[in-house]
């Protein structure tokens, strides 16, 4: 969840006194494919393979199971993220135009 969403597991920067709690605040948005973007880091700047997010969003939520049967061993775990170092996918990320002297846009 850390490294997906790039926050803490308590924000105590929150303006709450307990904090902010990443899983309560995540987990019903891991789930929906419409909703990822909502808690994927935005330092990412949407550079990241969306499969790959998918992936490991699902991952995270299997974890996260209230019950432990449907949680994923260790072992597991790793065999998930393991190819995903890899993963050669589309990124969402957004194109940036350039305007040359001549007036020309390039997408860079």
């Amino acid at each position: 969840m850390e490294l997906l969403t790039g926050r803490r597991v308590v924000d105590k920067s929150s303006e709450s006194s307990r904090g902010k709690n990443l899983v309560e605040w995540a987990r019903p948005m891991l789930r929906d494919q419409k909703k990822l973007h909502r808690i994927i880091d935005r330092r990412l700047e949407g550079q990241y393979p969306t499969k790959g997010a998918l992936k490991v969003a699902m991952l995270a939520f299997k974890c996260l199971s209230h019950h432990p049967n449907p949680r994923p061993s260790m072992s597991d775990v790793v065999k998930v993220l393991e190819p995903l170092q890899d993963f050669d996918d589309v990124f969402i990320g957004p194109f940036v135009y350039v305007v040359n002297e001549n007036g020309d846009k390039d997408t860079i």
